[in-house]
């Protein structure tokens, strides 16, 4: 029998091709799109931008696009299963819709941890266009890593693509770092939940209108940055607001004619902290502020409206010297119950509001607390005890036609 000759297979010689750092998985059912990192795409900017109903251009640094088709689904961003080192600079990362075509998917975006952060923008062509639908909310989820990361949902900064509708739910968690988070001009149908971030600004220049419920959390890794939020002018919240913050000092402002529909709730932690309901902003509900122990800067502008009523636990702050608290009151209130709790330092109150149907009680603790009636002041009855310590009383109101204890007074 004659012995078989050797076989050595051989590989055929295959031309050069640009190939991206990402990888794209395109699933026909049901019409998903997956974007994944591998070797590079950390260094690299990526915009994904729709070009009719259910087609996408990936373009990654500027270069030639590559087109999908068949996505109604949902679309999965994620930059962070690169395992090479990290980027240091950060990366521009953009999504885009056509003005006259919806997404009617889920949106999640991941990326990776950067020393000075990343980019993030969201956002339509012209303004208009709708993540989702009656059938599928249409979520947006964006998460990072450390690094100081920057979130628009809107328009941009330079009008570089206009504002975006969201028929579902908005997560944010922006990792540790000192980053921002802003929508400017976009409407979401459904709740906005902000998770470690620094600095979030809610209708910036451009109005905003979320339906639901909007939920600023920094109590994980933000112990030592300052902290500051805010609802810009004619932004509406239809739900309930509510803050929570670390040790750090913060600042939340609810600007000019915000207006939110639910409750107001603060609780603001440690550090220097301060909050304004500017004039014309209004809360709907009841307004609730937590303080810490060093000094808590509260002030209801004039015309500012509390619809419900309003509560002030200043806690343990305005220990220190020159680091009072101060409570300034000088809008509308009219619910039934004011009620005002000091520090164990010295908490300056000023009562100048019009409240005509409440009960006010004011306990302002230990310290040399200072407690002003103001001339325009107005309520069924109050309380106030200043506590232990050399306490001024300051009435210029005059007569006071109302039921009026004051307790612990010299």
């Amino acid at each position: 029998m004659k012995p078989r000759a050797f076989f050595r297979p051989r590989l055929e010689s295959l031309e050069d091709r640009w190939c991206p750092a990402i990888n794209i998985d395109t699933l026909s059912i049901p019409g998903d799109l997956i974007i994944t990192s591998i070797a590079g795409a950390q260094t690299d900017d990526l915009l994904v931008e729709q070009t009719s109903a259910g087609d996408f251009d990936i373009i990654e640094n500027g270069g030639p696009a590559t087109s999908v088709s068949g996505i109604f689904g949902n679309i999965t961003i994620d930059l962070t299963t690169f395992p090479g080192s990290l980027d240091p600079t950060g990366i521009v990362l953009e999504f885009h819709l056509a003005t006259q075509d919806d997404f009617t998917g889920d949106l999640t975006i991941k990326v990776p941890n950067a020393t000075s952060g990343h980019l993030v923008r969201i956002g339509a062509s012209a303004g208009g266009a709708i993540i989702g639908d009656f059938d599928n909310p249409g979520n947006v989820v964006v998460t990072s890593g450390t690094g100081s990361d920057s979130l628009f949902i809107g328009s941009a900064p330079g009008g570089a693509f206009g504002p975006i509708n969201i028929n579902g739910s908005v997560i944010v968690n922006l990792g540790a770092g000192n980053d921002l988070a802003t929508t400017r001009g976009s409407s979401v149908f459904n709740h906005v939940t902000m998770t470690n971030v620094n600095s979030t600004q809610i209708g910036l220049t451009q109005s905003t209108l979320i339906e639901g419920n909007l939920v600023w959390n920094n109590v994980g890794d933000k112990t030592n940055v300052p902290g500051s939020f805010t609802l810009e002018d004619n932004s509406q919240v239809r739900g309930h607001v509510t803050i929570s913050t670390n040790t750090r000092n913060d600042t939340v402002l609810f600007d000019n004619g915000s207006d939110v529909q639910g409750n107001a709730t603060l609780s603001l932690g440690h550090g220097v902290n301060s909050f304004t309901l500017d004039p014309d902003a209004m809360i709907r509900g009841d307004l609730s502020y937590i303080g810490g122990n060093q000094r808590d800067l509260v002030n209801l502008a004039g015309d500012s409206l509390v619809l419900g009523d309003a509560a002030f636990n200043l806690k343990s702050s305005g220990r220190f010297f020159g680091l009072q608290n101060e409570l300034h009151l000088n809008g509308t209130i009219l619910g039934d119950d004011i009620t005002i709790i000091g520090g164990n330092g010295r908490d300056d109150v000023e009562f100048d509001t019009d409240a005509i149907g409440a009960r006010v009680v004011a306990t302002l603790g230990s310290g040399n607390d200072n407690f002003t009636l103001g001339a325009a002041a107005v309520f069924a009855t109050a309380d106030v005890d200043g506590g232990f310590g050399a306490d001024v009383f300051i009435n210029l109101l005059g007569p006071i036609p109302h039921p009026f204890a004051l307790r612990r007074f010299p």
